[in-house]
């Protein structure tokens, strides 16, 4: 979905507030932002991402006006006196990490089925089929960054609200607010959540084998989420709650009496990256680039190859399927990757089919489903070595853009790779290895619509979904 600065109705999760470069007008960024026009001053921007993880401050909304009701109503449904004189309020930002990442799931399962009737005894003859199901799935989760504290929650949960976050940075910290430190670092993190997420695999048991839950492409962000502590005296015994700086939901704190110390203040252990907005304009001649969200592009005006990831092997050219021209087509891009000779040879036996590919072609476009996605990356390795291919002199018109960045492609191609050995072989060591590519191409694939179902135009033999090509 192309972000924009306009608040869509009924979302839920995090979004991003930033400001033009241009105008200095409000923008907000979604989950998927990368490229957005700007609402105020008409200007085409782009997101620049951080190298290291970037930090984020979420914007209180609760006033302070809001405190006091809001916890006499909490000591009312708790039995508990309600406040006399005012509490003593203090406003704090605890950090968590957001982790995003993708999750591989194999569950092994006997499924029985009916497959005749004996009259003789009037039973049901059955038939035990052992089944492996595999899927990938989108994981989110949040985990205390900070220093423990029995009043803060560890983690953010699962949360239906909007939440607005800014850049961190001193000029976006609500005054009156301290930051706890970041103490965890991202190691630290990831590896505990890697062990929790393999956990998984063995709460429903297996029924033949083992289960397997592993995690790929893990990315982390640092989010500040607002809390009040509010002390006071109730009938002469001292209490301490946390209000959520969110949704203004009270909890009670360490208890009545021996209350902790708060969680030590100070600086973080860590440096963070910050996103930036810059305008989306060639470095070669300056003219706007196209609106679309895309990671490679040749400029109309000067016709430069432009590919906004940096990666060791640059692409020199973009790569298009030749084929008769067809009014109705539409081309899809595609990364090929080929990897060291070794690497090779097993990749032969998993996707070569009969042209004995040692490629492997990976979707550049988003898709609805991570299934889809391999289903089509294995009929594209397999007819890569067929395909003839020669240079794409625009990507203008009915060439879809390139959503899905080659760090990315890498990051999926290890995802497959162990998806289709793991399928094979159901004992097969657990862990990934990562992609080391020797050679990387990008090239189109022209596809037309039939049915249900988008063919390509040069075999006939490729397929996948409609509505997963986002085609009309």
């Amino acid at each position: 979905m192309m972000p924009t600065a306009i608040r869509p109705k009924g979302k839920s999760g995090f979004y991003i507030g930033v400001t033009c470069p241009g105008c200095g007008g409000e923008l907000e960024l979604e989950n998927d932002f990368f490229v957005l026009t700007c609402p105020h001053c008409g200007s085409v921007l782009r997101v620049v991402m951080p190298e290291v993880p970037p930090a984020y401050v979420a914007e209180s909304k609760i006033e302070k006006s809001e405190m006091r009701p809001r916890l006499d109503r909490y000591l009312k449904d708790s039995g508990l006196p309600l406040t006399g004189t005012m509490p003593e309020i203090s406003a704090l930002y605890y950090p968590y990490w957001k982790i995003d990442a993708i999750v591989l799931k194999l569950r092994n399962r006997i499924e029985e089925r009916i497959v005749a009737i004996d009259e003789q005894y009037n039973q049901e003859v059955t038939v035990k089929d052992a089944k492996t199901d595999i899927a990938l799935t989108p994981f989110m989760a949040t985990v205390g960054a900070g220093p423990l504290s029995d009043d803060i929650p560890y983690s953010l949960g699962v949360r239906a609200e909007y939440i607005k976050l800014r850049p961190y940075a001193q000029e976006n910290i609500a005054d009156g607010f301290e930051c706890f430190p970041v103490i965890k670092p991202w190691t630290e993190v990831l590896l505990s959540m890697e062990k929790n997420v393999a956990g998984m695999g063995n709460i429903v048991q297996a029924e033949f084998g083992r289960n397997r839950t592993e995690l790929f492409h893990p990315q982390g962000a640092v989010v500040f989420f607002p809390y009040f502590i509010i002390t006071l005296s109730l009938s002469g015994k001292p209490y301490r709650f946390v209000m959520d700086g969110m949704t203004g939901r009270v909890t009670q704190g360490a208890g009545e009496s021996g209350l902790e110390e708060s969680p030590a203040k100070g600086e973080s252990q860590m440096s963070f990256g910050r996103l930036a907005v810059v305008l989306h304009r060639c470095p070669e001649c300056g003219v706007d680039l196209p609106r679309e969200q895309s990671y490679v592009y040749i400029c109309h005006n000067c016709q430069r190859l432009i590919q906004l990831e940096r990666y060791p092997q640059m692409l020199q050219r973009i790569g298009l399927v030749v084929a008769p021209r067809a009014a109705n087509d539409r081309r899809y891009p595609f990364w090929a990757i080929e990897l060291g000779e070794k690497a090779a040879v097993v990749l032969r036996k998993m996707f070569g089919g009969i042209y004995n590919s040692g490629w492997l072609v990976v979707p550049a476009f988003k898709m609805a489903n991570f299934e889809g996605m391999f289903k089509l990356a294995k009929r594209m390795s397999s007819a890569y070595p067929k395909l003839e291919i020669g240079e794409a002199e625009d990507t203008d018109g009915n060439y879809h853009p390139v959503s899905v960045g080659l760090h990315e492609a890498l990051a999926l191609a290890e995802v497959i790779i162990y998806r289709e050995k793991i399928s094979r072989d159901h004992n097969a060591k657990g862990g990934h290895e990562v992609i080391a590519p020797e050679r990387i191409n990008l090239f189109y694939m022209p596809f037309h619509a039939e049915n249900y179902f988008l063919v390509d135009s040069v075999m006939k033999a490729v397929t996948f979904e409609k509505r997963a090509g986002g085609f009309s």
